[in-house]
């Protein structure tokens, strides 16, 4: 039996908006990988720069298992301890963080509690966001430092990070981030993602087009965070460190960076089960439609299609035409080829080891990951964090 005229064009318009949008996320990781290699890695200049006091702000709810290695790494710096201090903001911990904490040997560590919001009658705020606010405020340092409390840092941290904010004369800069990782695919798969989502955050501030930060690695000046704070993301729980760059950025774009440096790099752990991954992509992708940054909000958007567009293509082939399948199959291919490109120009930097020949596999993974995540964004579902939804 022959197909139906209309049927027929439906295809082929699906085939040309798969093949369109496969072209467009190549001129993107094209750009990207060119913008990272223009960048030279940052190496501190050998003119004396005065360095103010370092304020390093940590918010933490229920890290018993991580908090004394995330301090120690801390103390463990190459950086005169009179000129910095660490103030752990302990976000209604259910657990032994804050006894841990206090009992630790750091001389310039600061412990205090967030006092509870729960019998405010007015709008309640981020818990997470008001520990980092009170803790900036009890802060007496012009630069703050942030970091997450299951986060551990290199021992030149400090000393590159405040070097460089102070260099590039900028009111926010963010920094590298690479999970701990072992040979399991979950935790293999966290490590890619994160390698080139962080290329993908360099490029896009570099360029000035797109937003991104990580508020497990970011310095900012005390004046900008007091300025900018309260901008944007009210509404959410979560996001802080995204809704700060992309405040600044809207004003003055000049005003952000990132650094790319191996002193700079901080360490977390990746998630250690399928659920709990997914609880934190569809946490982290439930604040899209709040960003200010509308680039950004249309690479995303084109990202999910591609991928979207993609796997129909597959499965309208299957049912219907086998050249779709084919076409479809060519454009993965392509997305591979892509996405391997991307990570090679990183894997040094974030020092990713994995198996070539299961490459594919990850990249199958990760586009089932956008396509899932990404549609529960758009039907509303959201993330839960530490016991609070988000």
């Amino acid at each position: 039996m022959e197909s139906h005229p209309i049927h027929c064009m439906i295809l082929y318009i699906l085939c040309v908006l798969t093949t369109l949008l496969a072209i467009d996320y190549a001129f993107f990781i094209r750009d990207i990988c060119k913008t990272w290699n223009d960048h030279e890695e940052f190496s501190p200049s050998s003119d004396k720069i005065d360095t103010p006091f370092i304020s390093i702000v940590i918010a933490a709810r229920n890290e018993e298992n991580r908090i004394s290695q995330c301090l120690n790494s801390i103390s463990a710096n190459d950086y005169p301890k009179s000129e910095y201090e660490i103030i752990l903001v302990d976000d209604h911990s259910e657990d032994d963080t804050k006894s841990i904490a206090e009992g630790l040997n750091i001389s310039n560590l600061q412990v205090c509690s967030l006092m509870s919001l729960r019998d405010q009658r007015e709008h309640v705020p981020s818990y997470k966001k008001e520990a980092l606010k009170r803790g900036v405020e009890k802060a007496k340092g012009s630069l703050i430092l942030f970091t997450d409390a299951d986060v551990l840092v290199p021992p030149l941290w400090i000393r590159t990070m405040s070097r460089y904010i102070l260099e590039k004369e900028v009111d926010l800069v963010t920094g590298p981030i690479r999970y701990q990782s072992n040979p399991s695919i979950l935790q293999q798969f966290q490590a890619l993602d994160i390698a080139g989502t962080l290329t993908w955050t360099a490029s896009g501030i570099w360029s000035q087009k797109t937003y991104l930060a990580n508020g497990a690695n970011m310095i900012i000046q005390k004046s900008a965070y007091f300025k900018y704070h309260n901008q944007a993301g009210d509404d959410q729980a979560s996001g802080d460190d995204v809704f700060l760059i992309q405040s600044i950025a809207a004003e003055s774009p000049n005003r952000v960076d990132f650094i790319k440096s191996k002193n700079a790099i901080a360490t977390t752990f990746p998630e250690n089960t399928w659920k709990k991954l997914i609880i934190q992509r569809l946490r982290w992708a439930s604040k899209t439609s709040s960003y200010s940054n509308k680039r950004l909000q249309l690479k995303i958007g084109k990202i999910f299609a591609f991928n979207f567009s993609l796997f129909t293509l597959f499965i309208v082939g299957f049912l219907c035409a086998s050249w779709l399948t084919l076409a479809a199959l060519g454009c993965f291919v392509l997305k591979i080829c892509l996405d391997f490109y991307l990570i090679n120009h990183n894997k040094l930097m974030f020092t990713i080891r994995q198996k070539k020949r299961y490459f594919p596999f990850f990249v199958l993974i990760h586009s089932i990951f956008i396509i899932s995540i990404g549609s529960a964004a758009i039907l509303n579902f959201k993330g839960s964090w530490k016991g609070r939804n988000v």
